[in-house]
């Protein structure tokens, strides 16, 4: 009987892990998207050769983008990939994150490599589907460290990947943010696991790095121990390291 169990428990075991397989391995920072049709994409920067690389559902390549970058900069994030966002054709536009040592600047680009639009001094947007329409906020940064806003108007709409409620937006990122205070980091680990969460700054410096285990879902992380600006956290467990989400400490 002993042995029938066991071997039932083996057969189990086995089955639940042929659910997970693999698709697709990539050597760069993925996310995925979802066109006004319901289709899904993926998306991501490729830093050596400054470009955004966009591939189907079935990881075929769809569009090589070359990205304009002066002397000193680099690609370092992209981010809300939609078809019916920043107008209303069939053309897939993107925002594109390039990093120096000094200035950052935000642009939305397009898949023909055309530039919709470029903010000097900007690391951080955010975009919302509101009752007056959908609208885009740049926060850029003054010399001094200041941060301030820029609402622009979108033609479209953003398309989520689902719809999330507010007690999911809790959950799945920084909150508040921007944030004068404290800002609570989610974060997920494994059960007997030590993960390293780290802070960035725009410049890919890392000012702040914790260890992390399952004992919590979250760090909650003193604002006052940053400057004013716009900083990135990822986690690095043994599984890797997951995308990083952005936050803005104002002072």
């Amino acid at each position: 009987m002993r042995k029938a169990l066991l071997a039932l428990a083996l057969m189990t075991s086995s089955i639940a892990s042929a659910q997970i397989t693999l698709e697709r391995k990539y050597p760069i920072l993925v996310e995925p998207f979802k066109l006004a049709n319901g289709d899904l994409k993926y998306i991501g920067a490729v830093e050596a050769t400054h470009q955004v690389n966009i591939y189907n559902a079935n990881h075929s390549l769809l569009r090589q983008v070359a990205v304009p970058v002066a002397a000193g900069q680099r690609v370092s994030y992209v981010e809300y990939a939609s078809d019916r966002l920043f107008n209303t054709n069939n053309t897939l536009e993107f925002i594109v994150y390039l990093n120096t040592t000094s200035v950052n600047t935000t642009r939305v680009m397009d898949e023909t490599g055309a530039v919709l639009l470029s903010v000097d001094s900007c690391s951080y947007v955010s975009v919302h589907n509101t009752a007056v329409g959908t609208k885009m906020i740049a926060y850029p940064q003054l010399a001094q460290g200041d941060l301030y806003s820029k609402v622009y108007s979108l033609a479209g709409t953003y398309t989520p990947l689902r719809t999330a409620n507010k007690a999911d937006d809790l959950i799945a990122g920084p909150y508040p943010n921007p944030t004068t205070q404290s800002i609570r980091l989610p974060y997920t680990v494994k059960p007997g696991e030590v993960a390293t969460l780290q802070v960035l700054d725009m410049s890919g410096r890392v000012v702040k790095s914790y260890q992390v285990d399952a004992a919590f879902d979250h760090l909650l992380l003193n604002a006052h121990e940053l400057r004013g600006g716009a900083y990135v956290y990822r986690v690095t467990s043994a599984a890797g390291t997951g995308p990083g989400k952005k936050f803005i400490v104002r002072h």
